[in-house]
This record gives C-alpha cells, sequence and structure tokens, in this order.
C-alpha cells in the first residue's frame, strides 16, 4: 500500500500544534503550516487515487485573515469542498503521532495504494494554486514534493483565486476541457456578451454615467479584475486596493461587512475626484481570495476625496441582497419562459427576516428554504433544485443550474420560435454561465450582479437597496468555557438547552412575538454566537444584554475562569 519511504518522510513533518479541518480547512500562522501541508499534499494525492478523476484541487490560502496566516483547502473532483468524511481523516492524518497507522486505514478503507506501478495508468494528479501571501509559494512548493513522493503529478497554476482553482477542477473532470484563465475569463466574457445582446438592448440606463469601484483587499482579486476587464471589455471599472497596501488591512469584504465603514484606500493612480459629480457609483469589495463580494452605499453623500470617504459610515448590500436580487430576475425570465422549472433559495436561521419575507412574497416558483449555518449545508440544498441559490451574509454564494436545466434551456433555444421565449432561455443560460457553477466566486458575483442591476435597469445601487428595509438586527460573539451545553434545533432556529436561556428566549417571543433570537455554538472556536432583529433597535439592545448575561451565566465566561 506504501513504502517506508513514503512513512519516514511523513514522520518528518510533525506538527507542533493541533488542527481540526473545517469548512475553510486548515488555518493557522503561517509558520506553522510546512508539516500541515505536507501531510495535505500526501491527502490530496490519497483522495485523486480514490476516486476515478482526473484531478483533485488544494489551494494554498487564509482568504479574509490577516496576511501572516495562511491555510490549506482540499477540493473534491466535482468542485466542491472536501467530504465530511475526508474531512475527518484529514484532521486524524494531520494530528497522528502514527501516520502510518492512519494511512493503513485509509488505503483499506478506501482500497488503494500509495505505490504506484508501471500499470497504474491514467494517473489523476493534483491541481495547485495560492493567494498572494508572502508564505503562500513557499508552502506550494512543499505541497508539490508531497505529492511527487506518491507518484503523481501537480499542476500548479500559480497565483489565483479560490473560486478559480474550484472551477478548474470541476471542468477538468466534468466537462474534460483544458482547465485555465483563459477558459474561465471567456465563460464570463461570453455570458455578459449574451445578456448584453438580449438583455439590455432596451435599457435606459445611462451606461457611460455608472462609475464602478471595486476594492480588491490587496489580494488576488486585483489580477483577477483586471482580466474581467480585458475580456468583458466592460467600461467605467476601477481597481483599489490592488497591492500597494497590506492584505485584508482595513479593506475587503468582511471587514465592510463587520464593521460598515468605507475601506481605507491605499494609492493605487485612480483619483476619485475624477469622478463625474453626477455619476452613479458603485461600490463593492472583494476579500483577500475573491470568492466573497459584497456591494456597499455611502452614508454621507457628496464627498469627493478618499481621504474624507475612509472609516465612515456605510449600508452594506450583502448576501440576503444577492439572493433577493437573482432570485427577482430569474422568476421574471421564467415568467416569459412558461416551464416547470423550480427556484429554490436557500437561507439560514441568520438571514434578516426582512429578505425572508421578499422572497416568500415573490410567489412560485420561487421556494425558500433554511439550513444550518455552514457553506456546505446551502450548497447541498441548493443542488435540489432545477436552479439552486445561495449566499451567506458574508458575500459568499452562487447560483447552480441543474444539467436537465441547461439541457432544457438549450432544448427552448433550439425549437422554440417565439422571440421573447427565446430570449429569456439564452438570458437564463448565459446567467448560469457566468454564475460559478463549483462555488461562491466573488469575480464572477461582480458581472453577474451589474447583470442583474442592468436587467433590472437601476441605475443606482439605492434601487436595488429599496427593495426592502432590513430589521434592526445585532450580532455578537461571547467567549465561553463550555459551549457544548448550548442544543439546538430546527435549523438552528430553536434552543433546546441550557434551559435558563432558553426561558429568557420563550418570555421574549411571548411578549415581543415580532422579535427572534438564535443562540448557537461555534463550530471553530469556543464562542457562542447570538443573533436578535426586531423593529425597535433600543428595545432589541435592551433583550439582547439580558440574553448575553443568561448565556455567560449558563456556559461560563471564558474571561473569568
Amino acid at each position: 500500500m506504501f513504502n517506508d519511504k513514503i512513512i519516514a518522510e511523513i514522520e518528518k513533518w510533525k506538527p507542533s500544534s493541533s488542527f481540526s479541518y473545517g469548512t475553510a480547512g486548515f488555518r493557522a500562522r503561517a509558520n506553522l503550516l510546512p508539516p500541515v501541508v505536507f501531510r495535505c499534499g500526501i491527502l490530496a494525492a490519497a483522495r485523486a487515487l480514490s476516486v476515478p478523476c482526473v484531478c483533485v484541487g488544494l489551494m494554498i490560502t487564509a482568504s479574509h485573515n490577516p496576511p501572516e496566516d495562511n491555510g490549506v483547502k482540499l477540493i473534491e473532483p466535482n468542485g466542491s469542498m472536501l467530504n465530511e468524511n475526508w474531512e475527518i481523516i484529514a484532521s486524524r492524518l494531520i494530528n497522528s503521532h502514527n501516520p502510518k497507522e492512519v494511512l493503513e486505514e485509509l488505503c483499506i478503507q478506501e482500497n488503494i495504494s500509495l505505490v504506484l506501478d508501471n500499470k497504474s495508468s491514467p494517473r489523476p494528479a493534483v491541481y495547485i494554486g495560492h493567494d498572494t501571501r508572502s508564505s503562500s509559494e513557499p508552502l506550494a512548493r512543499i505541497v508539490e514534493s508531497a505529492v511527487e513522493l506518491i507518484g503523481l503529478k501537480c499542476k500548479c497554476f500559480g497565483t489565483v483565486t479560490t473560486p478559480q482553482l474550484h472551477y478548474f477542477v470541476k471542468v477538468a473532470n466534468e466537462e474534460g476541457l483544458q482547465a485555465n484563465k483563459e477558459n474561465y475569463f471567456q465563460r464570463l466574457s461570453i455570458g455578459w456578451d449574451t445578456l448584453s445582446q438580449y438583455a439590455f438592448g432596451s435599457s435606459t440606463l445611462q451606461e457611460d454615467k455608472i462609475v464602478r469601484i471595486v476594492d480588491c483587499a490587496n489580494g488576488v482579486g486585483a489580477e483577477a479584475m483586471a482580466n474581467l476587464i480585458a475580456y468583458t471589455n466592460m467600461q467605467n471599472v476601477y481597481c483599489v486596493n490592488t497591492g500597494n497596501g497590506e492584505l485584508n488591512q482595513f479593506c475587503g469584504a468582511d471587514f465592510i461587512q463587520k464593521n460598515a465603514v468605507f475601506p481605507n484606500v491605499s494609492s493605487d493612480g485612480f483619483d476619485l475626484n475624477s469622478i463625474s459629480s453626477d455619476a452613479s457609483v458603485h461600490f463593492c469589495s472583494l476579500d483577500g481570495d475573491a470568492d466573497r463580494l459584497v456591494y456597499f452605499i455611502p452614508v454621507e453623500q457628496g464627498i469627493t476625496c478618499w481621504k474624507s470617504l475612509s472609516g465612515q459610515r456605510v449600508r452594506v448590500l450583502e448576501g440576503d441582497r444577492m439572493s433577493v436580487l437573482a432570485a427577482l430576475v430569474i422568476k421574471k425570465l421564467l415568467d416569459v419562459l412558461q416551464v416547470k422549472i423550480s427556484i429554490g433559495v436557500i437561507q439560514t436561521a441568520y438571514a434578516n427576516g426582512a429578505s425572508t419575507a421578499f422572497l416568500k412574497n415573490l410567489g412560485k416558483p420561487v421556494q425558500v428554504e433554511c439550513v444550518p449555518t455552514g457553506v456546505k449545508h446551502l450548497e447541498k440544498a441548493a443542488k435540489k433544485y432545477d436552479i439552486g441559490i445561495y449566499w451567506e451574509a458574508n458575500g459568499h454564494g452562487t447560483i447552480l443550474f441543474a444539467e436537465n436545466t441547461v439541457s432544457l434551456l438549450r432544448e427552448t433555444i433550439e425549437q422554440n420560435s417565439a422571440e421573447q421565449t427565446k430570449k429569456a432561455a439564452l438570458c437564463l443560460l448565459a446567467l448560469s454561465s457566468i454564475a460559478n457553477q463549483a462555488t461562491g466566486d466573488g469575480i464572477c458575483n461582480f458581472i453577474l450582479a451589474e447583470a442583474l442591476l442592468k436587467f433590472m435597469g437601476w441605475q443606482h445601487l439605492a434601487s436595488w437597496e429599496s427593495l426592502y428595509d432590513d430589521l434592526p438586527n445585532c450580532y455578537k460573539a461571547l467567549n465561553v468555557r463550555h459551549k457544548e451545553l448550548i442544543k439546538t434545533t430546527d435549523q438552528e432556529r430553536t434552543l433546546l438547552s441550557p434551559e435558563s436561556v432558553s426561558k429568557v428566549i420563550k418570555r421574549f417571543s411571548d411578549s415581543k412575538p415580532s422579535y427572534r433570537f438564535l443562540v448557537r455554538p461555534s463550530g471553530t472556536e469556543d464562542v457562542v454566537r447570538l443573533y436578535g432583529e426586531g423593529p425597535s433597535v433600543d428595545e432589541l439592545n435592551d433583550m439582547m444584554k439580558e440574553l448575553e448575561i443568561a448565556v455567560l451565566q449558563a456556559c461560563g465566561s471564558s474571561d473569568h475562569k
């Protein structure tokens, strides 16, 4: 199954800390990661050998985390996140003081051999990508050495966004296409061109008056955005924070979404003063590896320089609003198409209640489904529908089109002579080309959002924002000693224990039924997360304070051990 040389090499790479594989893979300070990424390279090779495939993926990134951090995540042959069973194997292998035992069990369980003979052909490969952190390229080279130890080939794409690598793996396995950046951007360009031809022709928008400014978080998204602009010939797109500043430092999607303030902007040769006073400005932010995107509107209007904007309050158009916009446009197109296609909009209990109400009021065929927190739950539920829409509040999400849906759209285009019906099918097909079918993708979602806004004829972001008013809400993360005491049910919407906390929530719901409160334990930290929403900010804050006290009393504050 494997030889002593493999075991000897793995035993050299012993992690100095304990790690647990989560949704984002393994993350830590970069100096702690060499042993982790080496063993992950071994695991990636094993995963590639365990199923018939062209390749699996391995990405070196820590997304929106500080530049001194880094991480590693594995990508399944279908482009999705690592299988849950393999997450457990990953944690065992990385932490094991006896890797030989773990590998023996793995080889027996998966019926694989990590020593390949000359008859083992064709051999799968491991696709590797990394972000722009200084530690990323050296860590990627460590992965290559591990994969080559098993006898598999690596294909290193260098600096790429995380969603690009997911896409490369998916199309290589499922479509047999040459996986590269050119193919990725060509699809986006074709989708944008199709919509420009069939969906935007009657638009009254003054395109030259729309200015799009993208905060690239000083990360890998800067290069991707430059390529996107070149391939699509999209006008009036300007990128800031393209690498002159520090990665994710007071900028990027995560910073905007959590703090609701305008990002700091490093000098990138773009002058805000050059924008016409009558222009409509679309501000948005990517995160460090470009898998998230949020839009935002400065609260104070008429400010004309970056320095005065930095730190100013903004209104954030986050993931809930992306789901609503996508569902609204797709329903309009399906109303023209008149075919039986199911649309599922997948949310967690933490989606703002106003967005849920808006989606339910859209009516059939739109269905709203609530799932537990986590991308893997959202993605799994979305795949049950002909068209599945999902976004997290942080700006990570996409629209998934089932294969039978794409086939139906193509048949409609070929067989239907009615011009409006054919146009609607072409537009939906274009959206399926733009939306990343493997994972949430900030670059794709930028084109997607601009296309949807243009389809609706909305020049200003305020038109999008005005679809509904968010209910006032409050979020807190409490450091506790015993998060395991928190038990929930009904997709985390109902608290089972501790009883003292559930009694507080029940009292709130009985006396103030227009408010709702959620309590859940973090999956990776010693933290309990609280969320509340309701019509009055003052009342909500008072109730949240009482709930916070109840949780700390029940679970023990880690600040008072």
